[in-house]
């Protein structure tokens, strides 16, 4: 299954796209815009780490803060309801 991830919080992408949880071992990332068209939304404060029932009428879950969620998180089922924009290469300093 394809899907896209995204986060409100940039920081949140980055600790992804660094590896952060393991020690920080990259000494570049790769960030993107992406903009998403929602759909009809499943709005949970729970992880869902099986993602939309089968057979639901849902196109994206949206996530909010809590419930042992650091930050709001959007998962898009479909590739053609998001557009990604150029890639932005961040180095250390």
């Amino acid at each position: 299954m394809e899907l896209v991830h995204g986060a409100s919080a940039s920081t949140k992408s980055l600790n992804y796209s660094t590896d952060y949880w393991s020690g920080n071992r990259y000494d570049n990332a790769f960030l993107f815009i992406t903009g998403f068209s929602m759909g009809n939304v499943l709005e949970t404060c729970t992880s869902m780490p099986n993602g939309l029932p089968w057979g639901s009428i849902y196109h994206v879950i949206d996530t909010k803060a809590g419930g042992g969620l650091s930050n709001d998180e959007h998962i898009v089922y479909d590739l053609s309801q998001a557009t990604i924009a150029p890639l932005i290469d961040l180095g250390r300093t």
